[in-house]
């Protein structure tokens, strides 16, 4: 693993540890880091109609002292029809804003500094409805 695939994952298990994740029927919580991932969201949203994606963060050297400023998008897509069908009243909205106040102002580990919230976006309507939350945070890069 690595610093930025192991930020991916501290985010997604930080989502999942919330009961708006947890809860019956469960939202899926994907990364890039699984082999298929087009696949996964499919599968996702035919199982229950909803789905998390803690994309790759972005990285962006900010000084010679090896400061780097990294973004974490997770993208919420739903097939409404499909998680009705499945037993959930969550709304893709709902689940984007509470990744919102599950990760503004936390921090990962001692690595990393807070995450600030950037924003929330609708990004795509049809055929799923997504949003798109994006924070960013620091970390102190060091040559090994």
């Amino acid at each position: 693993m690595s610093l930025f695939s192991d930020l991916q994952t501290l985010v997604a298990d930080r989502l999942d540890s919330d009961a708006v994740f947890s809860a019956p029927p469960a939202i899926p919580i994907l990364t890039e880091q699984i082999g298929d991932l087009d696949n996964e969201i499919q599968r996702a949203i035919q199982r229950v109609g909803l789905v998390a994606i803690v994309l790759t963060p972005r990285v962006t050297r900010l000084d010679r002292r090896h400061l780097a400023e990294v973004e974490v998008v997770i993208s919420v897509a739903q097939v409404r029809e499909l998680s009705l069908r499945a037993g959930s009243k969550k709304l893709a909205a709902d689940v984007a804003a509470s990744a919102w106040a599950l990760l503004d102002d936390w921090a990962a580990s001692e690595t990393w500094q807070p995450l600030i919230a950037q924003s929330l976006l609708l990004v795509e309507v049809s055929p799923a409805t997504v949003y798109e939350f994006t924070a960013k945070t620091a970390v102190l890069l060091t040559k090994t």
